[in-house]
């Protein structure tokens, strides 16, 4: 502002105000400064929001400084006071002028005078200085210790993603052979059965575990050691596929009525006292003595006989055994399944009668299959609305200080629900199941940052701190709020009840490279990266991307630490706390976004396809039990568009170029009223929202006086209702050439000649 004349001192007056220790009205005498205040509106580079900022240092004299000194003296840092200037108009009513709130830390004292830096707002250093603070949403009180109520949650339904598992084990050139001996001189039958050693080379099966050499038992249970899948957890369809081949090396053969060696697929009941349930012969070799005549069990390959007197013939044989094999088993809670040699014979009397045959140079490949369910569970969570105003709560004590329409909802006072209203959270414990009554309980703990941050890569939104009189409250809205295409300030006088636009001085124009992106990531910092094979089948991760701009190394980076991948979920979904009780999962700790709907009851769903896209997605598995289409790397990027095309409206016939992704990126969307894309797809240019702004800023002189303050700190009331700050709109103003011309705020020096930097309108 300009320098204040004395005699219109008794046109202003200023106010001290705190809620503890009272307000004090001063002489304006005893405010030093305040004409030097160097105020300044400012575009914030990470919310989107506008600023004011202050450069000053304030100097109190008189009441002014006492009144300071006892705040100081009686709150200490965190006292909250705040200066507000007063002044009348012109048709004589009190109007504040603006006004700020003293920092404490700045305080000091010298010649009977307090100094001290003069700020903005209140709300806007909270967020400052706590943005960051990860802290538990279930606490019942602030952070400067006023009790909050409990934490209310809702309760959305999950269904179940049906995945697709596959397990892989293969034989290593090392341990590769399972021996087989019985022996009797009695004359009596004998079995032994040992287990094929399997590697796990890929894992989608938890209970799923290798098997070494030696693992040996009879013919009617088993051991642990022998199992290549343990003690299952529910009723399960497996397609089983075996790929064989060894030599039958039969070291012993005497005395020998009648043989038979056989691989097998074995299903073993009862739990961890494997009980042979099922048999099924894969490959086998018998003599011809009584006792192994008639059919093969179904299912088995016979590779030929042993010959009667083979013993006499040779002592030792090699057969060459190979083969393929699959099947389908419906394995039971409690079943296990083992790959094994089972080696029997009846022997005639003698001292020396035996049999051992010895599989060698084993070469197997084996795999699980499965088109994997597990039944639907509730999860505890929050909507966004609820998420972020617990977390304002938090910060600054008051709950009130939170608007959004953009995520409020009609329940919550809202005329209507919101775009981004049904937007619902949960971390990984209440997934999970867990409760604050269990003592593995890990609570839902974030930051505001990074709630922030993870709805605006989903949702393009930005944030401001918006006063309505002395009362402040942080803002979270779509960014073209912050970009309001309207024209909400223009630059002139009235004039006869006529406006007439008025030139503005020294105009200088340079591009803006901040509006120009070489590069584009997008996505979440997590998913796609389960180690197990059904990682491959997921889309909801992060990508990267390359556009025709060169020469500027700008990346267009929007990634999050939430996460809403399905697969990933669904892992620790169901190891919960009934099936994995003590066992920590990666996710426990990560907070998982979902796109819901409401229901008939209070209970959330989560949105289909059907709700959201025109068709069924192309190279998904299982799309009917997916969710989350509208957040793959390619659907968040077209969120973006307008901001992205700011830079690229030049060039409508290139495109943006997939580089490369952490997930599946082998899968087409098209959601309603749009066209189709594939994740691994180019984007036309031409295919992104409009822009609004042109890479152009232009800077401008133009006297600020109290008429357009007023108007800059004002609202405007759209054709539709909306109440927008004039702030977010453009300004239009008459340039050099005598030409109207519109932009976008970057800043706004309002003291001595007004200084504007705006970008360019590109509509």
């Amino acid at each position: 502002m300009s320098n204040i004349d004395t005699a219109y001192n008794d046109r202003v007056y200023y106010e001290l105000q705190n809620t503890s220790i009272g307000n004090l009205p001063i002489p304006s005498d005893d405010v030093i400064g305040w004409n030097e205040d160097e105020k300044e509106y400012a575009r914030n580079e990470d919310y989107e929001g506008i600023f004011a900022k202050f450069s000053n240092a304030l100097r109190f004299k008189g009441t002014a400084k006492d009144w300071i000194n006892n705040l100081r003296a009686t709150q200490g840092i965190n006292a909250k006071g705040r200066l507000v200037k007063n002044a009348l108009d012109n048709q004589l009513v009190w109007q504040r002028d603006y006004g700020g709130f003293l920092s404490m830390r700045s305080w000091e004292f010298r010649d009977n005078v307090v100094s001290m830096k003069f700020e903005s707002g209140g709300l806007e250093n909270t967020l400052k200085a706590r943005r960051k603070d990860k802290v538990e949403l279930e606490r019942t009180e602030t952070y400067t210790g006023k009790p909050i109520p409990e934490l209310e949650v809702k309760k959305l339904n999950l269904p179940g993603r049906r995945i697709f598992l596959e397990t892989d084990f293969s034989t290593d050139n090392v341990n590769n052979e399972a021996k087989c001996r019985v022996q009797s001189n009695d004359g009596s039958t004998r079995a032994q059965v040992c287990g094929i050693p399997l590697q796990l080379t890929g894992q989608s099966h938890d209970l799923a575990n290798s098997v070494f050499l030696n693992s040996t038992s009879n013919e009617l249970q088993g051991t642990t050691g022998m199992m290549f899948y343990a003690l299952n957890d529910r009723t399960r369809l497996m397609d089983i596929s075996l790929d064989f081949n060894f030599d039958a090396y039969f070291q012993q053969y005497e005395n020998v009525q009648w043989c038979r060696y056989q691989v097998c697929l074995t299903v073993y009941d009862e739990g961890a006292n494997y009980n042979v349930k099922e048999r099924r012969v894969i490959y086998e070799l018998r003599s011809s003595g009584e006792g192994v005549d008639g059919d093969l069990v179904d299912g088995g390959v016979s590779l030929g006989n042993l010959p009667s007197d083979f013993d006499a013939v040779y002592p030792s044989f090699t057969i060459p055994i190979a083969g393929s094999y699959t099947t389908q088993i419906e394995l039971l809670e409690g079943e296990s399944m083992a790959l094994e040699c089972l080696l029997q014979s009846d022997m005639y009397v003698d001292v020396n009668a035996g049999v051992r045959c010895y599989a060698q140079n084993i070469v197997s490949n084996l795999k699980i299959e499965e088109d994997s369910y597990y039944e639907p569970t509730l999860t505890n969570g929050l909507l966004a609305y609820e998420l972020l105003e617990r977390l304002v709560e938090i910060m600054t004590g008051d709950k009130t200080n939170f608007k959004s329409s953009y995520y409020g909802r009609v329940d919550r006072g809202y005329a209507v629900d919101g775009p981004g209203a049904y937007t619902f959270f949960a971390h990984g414990h209440w997934i999970r199941q867990f409760t604050a009554e269990d003592e593995l309980y890990k609570p839902f703990a974030t930051s505001f940052l990074d709630a922030f941050e993870s709805l605006e890569v989903l949702h393009n939104i930005g944030l401001g701190i918006e006063r309505i009189g002395f009362k402040e409250r942080i803002i979270v809205e779509d960014s073209k709020y912050f970009n309001n295409n309207n024209v909400t300030i223009r630059l002139g006088k009235e004039v006869n009840g006529t406006f007439e636009y008025q030139q503005v001085k020294n105009v200088e124009r340079k591009v803006n490279e901040d509006y120009y992106y070489s590069s584009i990531t997008i996505g979440s910092d997590k998913g796609g990266d389960y180690e197990e094979v059904m990682g491959l089948q997921e889309t909801n991760t992060q990508a990267n991307f390359t556009t025709i701009i060169e020469g500027v190394a700008n990346e267009y980076k929007k990634t999050a630490k939430y996460r809403w991948d399905p697969y990933g979920e669904e892992i620790i979904r169901r190891r919960n706390k009934i099936t994995a009780p003590t066992t920590d999962q990666s996710g426990d700790l990560d907070i998982w976004a979902h796109d819901v709907k409401p229901s008939a009851t209070d209970i959330l769903e989560l949105k289909t396809w059907q709700d959201v896209l025109e068709v069924e997605p192309v190279g998904m598995f299982d799309p009917d039990s997916s969710y989350n289409f509208l957040w793959s790397p390619v659907q968040l990027l077209l969120k973006h568009g307008y901001k992205l095309n700011a830079g690229l409206k030049q060039y409508p016939y290139d495109s943006i170029i997939f580089g490369s992704s952490t997930g599946k990126s082998q899968v087409t969307i098209q959601s309603i009223g749009n066209n189709a894309y594939s994740e691994n797809g180019n984007i036309p240019n031409a295919d992104l929202e409009q822009a609004r702004d042109i890479p152009e800023e232009i800077s401008f002189e133009f006297t600020v006086d109290r008429e357009l303050i007023k108007k800059i700190e004002g609202y405007t009331v759209l054709a539709n209702g909306d109440k927008i700050p004039n702030i977010y709109g453009k300004i239009e103003f008459k340039n050099e050439f005598g030409e109207l011309e519109k932009g976008k705020i970057i800043s706004i020096k309002p003291n001595g000649k007004g200084q504007f930097t705006l970008i360019k309108s590109a509509i």
